[in-house]
């Protein structure tokens, strides 16, 4: 991009961690000579946020004028992944159908991140948020299987988002 490239020849210097490759980032500029006012989106992550910035061609001079954010994805309260988990062991006692559960004679699959909060794709989640989500709705669904009579545990894979049981007691539950 031709202004990176111009701020790495004039060794133009930012007050912030803002630099010269983060220019392919540059959004609604505006050109008041010898001013170039622009936007930017810094640090996609958990935060959205967008910086107004302005640079003077004449003095090399850049300005932060403004910082805004929004959360980019929603919080996965204990009550939300508690409801979720529940759901999950209703679903599974009753053999119902639910989005996170797959039913092959007595084995009975959960895929933690079929859920809207714990799938990577569903608020652009980064991959070890959801992952961190999987791994506390896999040890709540866990703590309330135990507690269930006629399934067993069979399977699960350190890592994976998948919990495996097995019907025990041979009911159709």
């Amino acid at each position: 991009m031709l202004i990176e490239e111009y701020w790495e020849a004039r060794h133009v210097q930012f007050d912030t961690k803002m630099a010269p490759h983060k220019a392919g980032r540059i959004e609604e500029s505006v050109w008041n000579p010898p001013v170039l006012e622009f936007r930017i989106t810094r640090h996609p992550g958990p935060w959205f946020r967008r910086q107004r910035w302005s640079f003077n061609f004449e003095t090399d001079q850049v300005t932060l004028n403004g910082e805004w954010g929004e959360r980019q994805n929603q919080s996965y309260t204990k009550a939300q992944r508690s409801a979720d988990a529940e759901a999950i062991v209703k679903a599974m006692t009753q053999r119902q159908p639910h989005p996170a559960i797959r039913y092959q004679g007595a084995t009975i699959t959960v895929y933690l991140g079929r859920l809207p909060a714990t799938r990577p794709e569903a608020y652009v989640l980064p991959k070890r948020t959801a992952a961190g989500r999987q791994q506390a709705l896999k040890e709540a669904v866990a703590g309330l299987v135990a507690v269930e009579r006629g399934f067993e545990r069979v399977s699960d894979r350190e890592g994976r988002s998948t919990l495996v049981f097995q019907l025990t007691d041979g009911s159709p539950h």
